[in-house]
């Protein structure tokens, strides 16, 4: 697809509160979430199985971004990923789960190829906003095929960025092609996201797992 990002309005206190427990019991109190991946997947099979899902879910750190051995940024990754063949699965999965209980596909903001920091990349380095973006960013296991959920960010990091929206500055090659980016549209999709208390979810080529009727105003 070409790498475009997207970021999404997120419920991270019910992902920690609810979906984080369910899938370190490997789902077996929510038999709906897995069986309603399975049908997303051809003939509807799937390598992951209960046990798998538990194993893995269990290895996590507790903000559930950490995998041990795992290093986005590593020399490393590729092996590390062909090592363990249930990794693009599980990603299919998360993100499944995330858009179907947590999250919403709509209203999104777009970022396109760029991803927020290029896009915003005269953000001062010592600002809250650029902090922040860099947590966005942070690439995770579950975009380990450059594809899926890369990070993401409760409620409270969004009223820090409308707080230091004055730190938010696009970078010099989208001033003239988008001049209102942030001053209009960044602001108003973030004041909406605040206004319902949810955070943020960050994707790169996200598959389309929408929820019908599923969207925020």
């Amino acid at each position: 697809m070409g790498l475009f990002y997207t970021l999404h309005p997120f419920d991270s206190d019910k992902f920690y509160r609810e979906i984080v427990p369910s899938l370190k019991k490997g789902l077996t109190d929510r038999p709906d979430l897995f069986e309603g991946y399975k049908r997303t997947c051809i003939n509807e099979k799937t390598e992951l199985t209960l046990d798998l899902i538990a194993s893995i879910a269990s290895q996590f750190d507790t903000e559930f971004k950490s995998y041990p051995g795992y290093n986005a940024y590593s020399a490393d990754v590729f092996t590390f990923r062909d090592e363990r063949g249930w990794i693009e699965e599980w990603s299919s999965l998360f993100q499944f789960i995330i858009f179907q209980e947590c999250a919403f596909y709509e209203p999104e903001f777009t970022f396109g190829k760029s991803g927020i920091a290029l896009m915003y990349a005269n953000t001062p380095a010592n600002s809250v906003a650029k902090d922040i973006f860099t947590t966005i960013e942070r690439a995770t296991i579950f975009s380990c095929y450059s594809m899926g959920i890369v990070n993401w960010v409760p409620n409270e990091d969004v009223k820090l960025l409308l707080l230091d929206a004055k730190s938010i500055r696009l970078a010099d090659r989208y001033k003239e092609e988008f001049p209102d980016l942030y001053d209009y549209k960044f602001d108003r999709f973030l004041t909406l996201v605040d206004r319902h208390s949810l955070g943020l979810v960050y994707g790169v080529d996200l598959l389309d797992y929408r929820v019908p009727g599923r969207t925020l105003s």
